[in-house]
């Protein structure tokens, strides 16, 4: 029997916070079901503090703070589409932001904390959407 290890990541691999395309899977501690929202919820950071994305109904812009591992967004700016069935996820994506103090990515994961150090959001890598 042939045993495969995985190679370990290596910061080179790592994916860079800033202009990845990060789709949300977790908010307030919950999955994110695809099928709640017409649009995919995730966030694009794209450098020179601004931020862009979709909440799973509206598109969302607005701007973020970088400094090491610490990160604050300033208000956001969306579109008022009404969506059926998103409330939550809207919400979840909007709160994540503005509590957000502190990111780490592990594993081609990006994970948002507050102040406390507790979880707000998790979002995935996803290639080729990046810009």
């Amino acid at each position: 029997m042939t045993i495969l290890l995985a190679a370990p990541v290596s910061p080179a691999m790592a994916q860079p916070l800033e202009k990845t395309y990060w789709k949300a899977i977790e908010l307030d501690g919950k999955s994110v079901a695809a099928a709640e929202s017409p649009r995919e919820v995730y966030v694009l950071l794209g450098g020179g503090g601004r931020v862009g994305g979709s909440d799973g109904c509206n598109q969302i812009v607005g701007g973020y703070t970088l400094t090491g591992d610490r990160i604050t967004f300033g208000p956001l700016a969306g579109t008022q589409m009404a969506c059926p069935n998103t409330g939550e996820t809207e919400r979840g994506l909007r709160r994540a932001l503005s509590g957000t103090a502190r990111w780490s990515i592990s594993g081609g994961r990006l994970e948002l904390f507050d102040v406390t150090g507790g979880r707000l959001a998790q979002f995935e890598a996803v290639a080729g959407r990046d810009r």
